[in-house]
């Protein structure tokens, strides 16, 4: 839950920053920061179900050009998964971190071909 609240008073500096006209590219760090915070509560919340899938690999969610709004959704998602675990629903949790986590893994490639190309 800590790691969930980090994450997102994370994700809501970098929206508005991202609002005031600070680059993504600029916030990459912050956004990998939040990242890894919902990475490793995806992580415990895991431990504590007991459940694991070795070896399933999902394809990436589709993300929009508009990185701001994908930042948006993913900070929703991170708040559905704190009121999951709230309400005692850790299944329901794990599958919205989990979302939340794998916007901002597209967010982050989307910004590294960004740097690579510019």
């Amino acid at each position: 839950m800590t790691k969930l609240k980090e994450a997102q008073r994370t994700l809501n500096e970098v929206i508005a920053e991202t609002g005031m006209g600070k680059g993504h590219q600029a916030l990459s760090n912050d956004i990998w920061r939040a990242f890894a915070k919902i990475e490793y509560a995806v992580l415990l919340l895991k431990l504590h179900l007991r459940v694991e899938n070795p070896g399933q690999l999902l394809k990436g969610p589709e993300i929009t050009d508009d990185l701001g709004d994908e930042l948006v959704k993913s900070a929703e998602l991170v708040s559905r998964a704190i009121l999951d675990i709230d309400r005692q629903r850790l299944q329901g949790a794990l599958l919205y971190a989990r979302q939340g986590r794998d916007i901002l893994r597209e967010i982050l490639l989307v910004i590294r071909k960004a740097q690579r190309a510019g």
